[in-house]
């Protein structure tokens, strides 16, 4: 009976832990060799259109504000071992998608609330070398809803994420 009480709390207890990590304060990957994470960072002749989330290889990755995921996603073409996932989320009655990548997600699809767990975060260092781990977010909208935090490229107008941390 108390092997079994143990057993029980042990699974509830690894279950909470897994569903909230309830991380919160975000920190923005800084310039390393590869280049920075801040939203319109310089990226040659284009600019980041996200802002990159540091993280530690094998970490829990939690939803940075409340979302559904729609589907699994990747960032590469040529390279399928990396993942992520596309997303839509609402704030103040605008409903945007956008992508997390860099990470193997729990689920292809569901509703999770901010610090929620939603998958494991990659290492990016075997592609690039020296690089500081993270998970890259970026919002979309086909409308502009606040110029001040948007740019418009490819008739998509990509919000700061900044502004849903």
């Amino acid at each position: 009976m108390a092997l079994m009480f143990f057993l029980i709390l042990l699974t509830v207890s690894v279950l909470i832990l897994l569903r909230k990590q309830n991380q919160t304060d975000w920190e923005i990957r800084t310039h390393d060799v590869w280049g920075g994470g801040q939203w319109l960072a310089s990226r040659g002749n284009r600019p980041h259109l996200g802002v990159d989330l540091v993280v530690n290889p094998t970490q829990i990755v939690t939803a940075p504000f409340d979302m559904e995921i729609v589907r699994r996603a990747f960032p590469y073409t040529s390279d399928l071992s990396y993942t992520g996932i596309k997303f839509r989320t609402v704030k103040d009655n605008v409903t945007y998608t956008g992508r997390i990548f860099y990470f193997v997600p729990y689920v292809d699809k569901g509703v999770f609330k901010k610090g929620d767990a939603i998958g494991v975060a990659q290492d990016l260092t075997t592609k690039y070398p020296n690089i500081t781990n993270h998970i890259h977010v970026d919002l979309r909208n086909t409308v502009s809803h606040d110029i001040d935090n948007e740019y418009y490229h490819n008739g998509v107008y990509y919000t700061n994420p900044n502004l849903f941390l």
